[in-house]
């Protein structure tokens, strides 16, 4: 998993770093530790496998988390272990209303998720070209941008895919 955020330090000077880190809890940790040295996280960024989640820099104060994280964990685990509650059955002539409420639904999910990716591509082009400007060593900035050109290309693919979903429930409510 790699965290790439921007910070403002204690006399004003935007900051920008990228490291690699084992788990969303540890870059959490990190990032409230960046906050409490008295940093101001602007924006942060989880990118992992081919998906890139921005994180609100808001939500970092300089106080750790991971224990809250960990105790909402078992609090859901045990939950998961409770039977499941009974829904009352729906008449048949529902289930056609359902469907079609469903589908809309899942439309706007595709909707979403194409906003998503394109938003991500957008960021992972600026840092492309942040990264052109660096001052790197020619292997890691050649490194660094292909992650970026392949996290584009893989984001482009998922957009083409939720684009076949979202025609092909256009087609179911036909």
């Amino acid at each position: 998993m790699l965290l790439s955020f921007t910070a403002l330090d204690e006399k004003a000077r935007w900051r920008e770093f990228c490291c690699e880190l084992i788990g969303l809890e540890e870059a959490f940790d990190f990032l409230n530790l960046i906050a409490n040295e008295g940093h101001t996280i602007v924006q942060a960024f989880i990118h992992e496998d081919s998906t890139c989640t921005e994180l609100p820099g808001e939500a970092f104060d300089g106080k750790p988390i991971s224990a809250s994280i960990r105790k909402l964990e078992k609090q859901w685990k045990q939950a998961l272990k409770s039977p499941p509650l009974k829904k009352p059955r729906r008449p048949a002539n529902d289930s056609a209303l359902l469907r079609q409420e469903l589908t809309r639904q899942r439309i706007k999910l595709c909707d979403t998720k194409i906003t998503i990716f394109e938003t991500s591509i957008h960021h992972f082009e600026i840092l492309r070209q942040q990264t052109e400007d660096l001052q790197l060593s020619p292997f890691r900035k050649d490194k660094l941008i292909r992650h970026y050109e392949q996290s584009i290309v893989n984001y482009q693919h998922l957009i083409a895919r939720a684009l076949t979903d979202r025609y092909a429930l256009e087609t179911k409510l036909k």
